[in-house]
C-alpha cells in the first residue's frame, strides 16, 4: 500500500505547540469518555476524511447524547493510496478514549484524543504526552478530571 503523508498547517500545529489538559479543555465545547464503535470514511472536496463513532460512556464536559460523532482528514484514497496528515488521531474500533471536541472534531487533532489504557494511564491518540512543554509518559484520569472546567 503506498502512503502519502502530508503536513497540513492544522496538524503542523497541533503536533509542534502542545496543549496543557487545561487548555485542551478551554477550547473544547465538548468532553466525554466512550468507546470507538466503527471508522469509517467519506469524501469532501475530492479528499478522504475519517469518520469515528463513539458510544458515550460519560460526558465531562457539556451535553452529549448516547453516541458522538468525530470526523478529521485522512483516510484511504482510490487506489490504495493512503492519504495521512501528520498530527491526526490513530484509532481503532473497541479503544476506550477521552475526547475533547470542537465542531464535531478532536481540540488540535490527536492531542484532543485520549487512549484509556487504565485509570491511572491516558496516552494521547499519536503515542506522545506533554508535561509543561515536556514529553512525559501519560496522564492520570483524576488529572483530565480536574482539567476541566
Amino acid at each position: 500500500m503506498l502512503s502519502l503523508i502530508l503536513t497540513a498547517s492544522i496538524g503542523a500545529t497541533s503536533f509542534h505547540h502542545p496543549l496543557s489538559l487545561e487548555e485542551l479543555s478551554a477550547r473544547a465545547e465538548k468532553v466525554v469518555v466512550g468507546e470507538v464503535t466503527s471508522l469509517s470514511q467519506e469524501m469532501q472536496n475530492g479528499l478522504p476524511w475519517t469518520v469515528v463513532t463513539l458510544r458515550v460512556e460519560d460526558s465531562l464536559k457539556g451535553p452529549s447524547s448516547a453516541t458522538l460523532t468525530l470526523r478529521y482528514p485522512g483516510g484511504m484514497l482510490p487506489g490504495g493510496v493512503e492519504y495521512r496528515v501528520v498530527g491526526t488521531p490513530t484509532l481503532y474500533e473497541g479503544d476506550e478514549v477521552v475526547a475533547f471536541v470542537q465542531n464535531g472534531a478532536p481540540v488540535a487533532l490527536a492531542q484532543g484524543v485520549l487512549r484509556i489504557q487504565d485509570e491511572h494511564h491516558l496516552w494521547t491518540a499519536e503515542g506522545l504526552h506533554f508535561h509543561e512543554g515536556e514529553l512525559a509518559p501519560f496522564y492520570a484520569l483524576d488529572e483530565v478530571r480536574a482539567a476541566i472546567d
